[in-house]
């Protein structure tokens, strides 16, 4: 029988996993609000899904309840399996996990490639403008001269 990929719902949303963390630390948004930079309207707005935090809130929640931001975004505490996940099927040892991590090596080895290709477009055209701002500098002078 050839393995299946996992299939997985996460059940939960970022509310409910902020919610879930607040009522397992015992804290409101108040408190949130009087302890961090966040305002208790923000972390209201965000556990009732109208809004999203920024990243750096995101982190900021994630450290003051004693999680991280991966389990607070997608229900991860280890970046591939989570408790909230279910299967669709029930016979994990259907699912090929070896498969699925070598994906997300393959995956993640894209965006490096992308992120590398996109600094070094990013130096040409740094140096491309010194070069213009010398250039510009130069005949600017002449000018003058």
């Amino acid at each position: 029988m050839q393995p299946k990929q996992l299939k997985v719902i996460n059940k939960m949303e970022f509310k409910d996993r902020l919610r879930l963390k607040m009522k397992e630390k015992g804290v409101t948004p108040y408190k949130i609000g009087k302890d961090t930079q966040i305002t208790r309207q923000s972390v209201d707005s965000y556990v009732k899904g109208k809004s999203m935090p920024n990243s750096e809130y995101i982190d900021i929640l994630a450290k003051y309840l004693g999680t991280t931001t991966d389990y607070l975004l997608n229900g991860s505490e280890n970046d591939m399996f989570v408790d909230d996940i279910v299967l669709k099927n029930e016979n994990p040892e259907e699912y090929d996990y070896k498969a699925m991590y070598f994906k997300k090596c393959e995956e993640m080895s894209e965006i490096c490639k992308s992120m590398s290709e996109m600094y070094r477009e990013m130096a040409r055209l740094r140096e491309e403008n010194e070069t213009l701002r010398r250039d510009m500098k130069i005949r600017h002078i002449q000018k003058t001269s």
